[in-house]
């Protein structure tokens, strides 16, 4: 995790957001990064499918060679006597999926001519004349037990209703309807298993840039550098007012809620865009004040960048507040968040015609 949060040998920083969290969907409050233990299985899942559907290449004519046995019929052939990067492939048999599949099960051959080649040819032990089918076995040894007795049947029921036709007979992959194997859905389906939603209600927009993005995300978190979060790491023995009205101590919720400074940033907000008066009790209830916007979709959207560029804007003023003794004025974080939004709305959007006045006024 050090590439992410920027850390070196000596340059220390802090991991606000564990792993398994940054690793988990958007839709569940992680940023979708795959774990790279699932991508190593979904890759080697890959070689599955290839040795299913490439059997006529050298290679899979070779493993065939070294590691298949007359004695079974696998999945996929391992010779546990025989150690390599094979045997790595082999033994994902036994991982299950979040579909509660073991992944030699999910790949499924779709019988259509009957001449494929699996050990034994379908059309070899099918015989149909007009509307009789009849079977021709090449039985080792007769089933016997119950189970054996049992399967039979089951593969009789399935035969006495299946009509051969034209098509060649082909390997299906077996997963959400999927016919073709794909890395990326392979990943998806074993990230599923562990997936648990954080409730961070974060709503990604395009609109803004991603620094602006993932700074709202970790704020919905609460995995900022605040006073309260880097006292309660111990990062700092000393708890610390608000920098920016100095009446509490500084917590996420005051930051963005509480504070005087916030207050009033936000009653403009909503005069400027043309709100009911906001009322805010968490950080999260921040982002939801576009959702009871009236207006179109794109209205929504805009006003969504326009809270995402206001929490970035307080925060800047704090920041700057701390580390260049800047004095925090309202006027000057509502206009910085006007400016900024402006460009980032005009060149990311679809909003034609937006100019500064329009911008002013709010007329979308």
């Amino acid at each position: 995790m050090d590439f992410f949060w920027g850390r070196s040998e000596n340059n220390k920083r802090t991991c606000w957001v564990a792993w398994d969290n940054i690793t988990k969907d958007k839709e569940d409050g992680g940023l979708g990064l795959c774990p790279l233990k699932i991508a190593n299985i979904a890759l080697l899942r890959k070689w599955w499918w290839k040795y299913r559907a490439q059997e006529h290449d050298l290679w899979r004519r070779f493993i065939d060679a070294i590691h298949m046995t007359p004695r079974t019929w696998p999945s996929v052939p391992y010779n546990k006597q025989i150690t390599g990067t094979w045997g790595c492939i082999a033994q994902l048999e036994n991982y299950i999926i979040a579909t509660n599949t073991e992944l030699g099960k999910v790949i499924k051959g779709k019988v259509g001519d009957g001449k494929k080649d699996k050990g034994c040819k379908v059309m070899d032990r099918c015989i149909r004349m007009g509307q009789i089918l009849s079977f021709d076995w090449k039985w080792k040894g007769q089933p016997g037990s119950g189970d054996m007795l049992s399967e039979f049947m089951n593969l009789l029921s399935l035969l006495s209703n299946y009509h051969f036709d034209s098509r060649e007979d082909q390997w299906a992959w077996n997963i959400n309807g999927a016919t073709e194997f794909s890395v990326s859905m392979v990943k998806k389906e074993l990230m599923k298993e562990d997936n648990n939603s954080s409730g961070s209600g974060f709503e990604w927009n395009l609109w803004a840039p991603i620094k602006v993005n993932l700074f709202v995300w970790r704020l919905l978190l609460d995995r900022i550098s605040t006073a309260y979060n880097l006292y309660k790491r111990g990062i700092i023995h000393q708890m610390v007012d608000c920098k920016l009205c100095g009446d509490s101590p500084e917590t996420t919720d005051h930051m963005v809620t509480s504070c005087y400074i916030a207050s009033v940033v936000w009653q403009r907000v909503g005069a400027w865009c043309k709100l009911p008066p906001i009322f805010l009790f968490s950080t999260k209830d921040v982002m939801e004040i576009h959702t009871q916007a009236g207006g179109t979709d794109q209205r929504k959207k805009t006003i969504n960048v326009i809270l995402m560029v206001s929490l970035w804007s307080i925060w800047k003023a704090r920041n700057k507040a701390i580390f260049e003794d800047e004095q925090v004025e309202p006027g000057k974080i509502t206009g910085e968040m006007k400016s900024l939004s402006i460009l980032w709305v005009k060149y990311r959007s679809k909003i034609c015609n937006l100019d500064w006045i329009r911008w002013l006024n709010f007329d979308l």
